[in-house]
């Protein structure tokens, strides 16, 4: 791991050592979830408290967790809502001077939330870098802050499991939970808007990839023509993005992961009826040159 760069000061909330709730969002993957709990214990900033809030899973979470004891409070909702309604119901939970929010299939670093909590300062919120946990590719910017501009092709910095924020300001502008997908994106576009968001060059967490719940493999099951949950996001944020750029996104959306999808043909066509003929050559032509199109 890369030498720390950021100041020693510690940050403040109104007090010296401010509390940072840790709020997991947890559905069906109790022992991924155990793993996640474990690392969230294991940090070294003392003034914690860790949250699990069940979206309401089929499978008993409460009984993986039971080894934990009162080390963690659990929280099972009655109805599901998605990962962005549960992250809001651990926000009103919890009791922190800051929210750092973990996924319940990836895994912190002993230190995450003692480095994260510097870099921010006095600072609304924060994301850091990570690495892949079956490779151990690191995902790490070089930069030290993320603005409205960096976040218009998408977000290519963390998922929420790297994002820390004031509770106050999470209370204020919370998740959207009427988007089912780029609701990360959404609430860094937002907050963006009003300062640019500390950004930490370190990877401070393991992301886990090889699950069957991810956002990849569900655009890979996605029928074509029913692509207008994942396009929602962009939707939102049309006038920010400009057409040129919202378009294109659209296609990206519309052809991803064309290579595991039957009737090519249908979709490219379907596709330069949404999002225009230009938009889908320039996607089509800019996986290519990645090599990593296989039409």
């Amino acid at each position: 791991m890369p030498a720390n760069p950021l100041p020693a000061e510690a940050a403040t909330v109104g007090s010296p050592d401010p509390k940072i709730s840790i709020v997991i969002s947890a559905y069906n993957r109790p022992a991924p979830l155990v793993e996640a709990v474990d690392s969230a214990l294991r940090q070294t900033y003392p003034n914690k408290e860790v949250i699990v809030v069940d979206d309401c899973s089929p499978v008993d979470l409460k009984a993986a967790l039971a080894q934990f004891g009162d080390r963690i409070l659990y929280h099972r909702k009655e109805t599901g809502s998605g990962p962005s309604g549960t992250r809001n119901v651990g926000v009103k939970i919890a009791s922190g001077d800051y929210v750092a929010f973990l996924d319940d299939d990836d895994i912190w670093l002993p230190n995450k939330l003692e480095v994260q909590l510097v870099a921010m300062g006095t600072r609304d919120a924060s994301v850091c870098g990570f690495s892949v946990l079956e490779t151990g590719r690191l995902v790490v910017r070089p930069v030290t802050s993320i603005d409205t501009g960096m976040l218009l092709y998408g977000n290519k910095f963390a998922g929420t499991t790297g994002f820390m924020a004031k509770r106050s300001r999470l209370l204020a502008e919370p998740f959207d939970e009427t988007l089912r997908w780029g609701e990360d994106w959404d609430i860094y576009v937002r907050y963006s808007q009003k300062e640019p968001l500390v950004y930490v060059p370190q990877p401070l967490f393991q992301r886990r990839t090889g699950n069957n719940d991810s956002i990849t493999k569900s655009l890979k099951k996605v029928a074509s023509g029913k692509e207008e949950l994942f396009i929602m996001s962009l939707k939102k944020h049309r006038k920010l993005l400009g057409e040129t750029i919202f378009r294109r996104r659209v296609a990206g959306i519309k052809l991803s992961n064309l290579k595991y999808k039957d009737d090519k043909a249908a979709i490219i066509w379907d596709c330069m009826k949404s999002a225009g003929a230009l938009p889908t050559i320039w996607w089509l032509a800019y996986k290519t040159m990645r090599g990593d199109a296989r039409v």
